[in-house]
């Protein structure tokens, strides 16, 4: 099944994922003639060369960081730590680790920023999958709301 995600870096973009092979084209919305449709299904990242996202699929929260494609569940722990040029990213299961990615955070807040709805989040892609696995509140409104 097809899921189209937006890129949480360019607006422009979109990324077509093909959930069950987990093959994955970026496309720009202003190239494609329309062909892109306007409901998307989640959001994806590029970290370090590793795609990323979170969509939902059949009902259900999704997340993939690479080759891994986990359902969101209460036994599903998402972690970031390190500093910003050097973040690691793990996903554990049941207290076994699945995945554990290094990347770098390619952007970063402006200084001085006069926007106060702008956060950490932003600008880190495995922050933000992390925030969404530690608030079972918004992972049913991501779900819901998409």
């Amino acid at each position: 099944m097809m899921k189209w995600l937006q890129s949480s870096d360019l607006f422009n973009d979109v990324a077509e994922l093909d959930e069950r092979t987990g093959v994955w084209r970026v496309r720009s919305k202003s190239s494609e003639g329309g062909e892109i449709p306007s409901e998307i299904d989640g959001f994806y990242s590029i970290l370090s060369g590793v795609f990323c996202a979170i969509y939902r699929s059949n009902g259900e929260l999704v997340v993939r960081i690479g080759e891994a494609q986990i359902k969101f569940s209460d036994k599903v722990e998402i972690t970031v730590c390190g500093p910003p040029k050097k973040r690691c990213l793990s996903l554990m299961v049941n207290g076994i680790e699945r995945v554990k990615h290094e990347y770098a955070v390619n952007s970063e807040p402006i200084e001085n920023d006069p926007t106060p709805f702008v956060e950490d989040e932003d600008f880190d892609f495995g922050l933000f999958l992390s925030n969404i696995a530690h608030d079972p509140n918004r992972q049913a409104r991501f779900k819901r709301e998409l």
